[in-house]
């Protein structure tokens, strides 16, 4: 399967010390275009960062099931769970 390409047009306005970084970064990665920088550390950034934290989240249970789990709770309960801490000390949200 082919994939298809899009074109997106970055232009930014830096200064010397970026410019020196960026063309660092250029001559360490072997690269010859700006946009191959650019590609290369988008590209990292995710598979180092994005990535991984995407991984950690777990997915949210359905509003039903969190209503159903709410309302099985006795009054107790509702109290003990629904505390909020705060800088000051607990906050009841009930």
């Amino acid at each position: 399967m082919k994939v298809q390409k899009v074109t997106k047009s970055v232009k930014l306005m830096v200064d010397e010390k970026f410019l020196e970084k960026f063309e660092k970064v250029k001559e360490y990665l072997g690269l010859e275009s700006d946009a191959e920088v650019v590609r290369f550390l988008v590209n990292a950034y995710y598979r180092d960062v994005v990535l991984p934290r995407l991984k950690e989240f777990k997915p949210q249970k359905p509003a039903e099931e969190i209503v159903a789990e709410f309302e099985s709770w006795n009054e107790e309960e509702k109290k003990k769970r629904l505390i909020r801490e705060t800088d000051t000390g607990e906050e009841d949200l009930i």
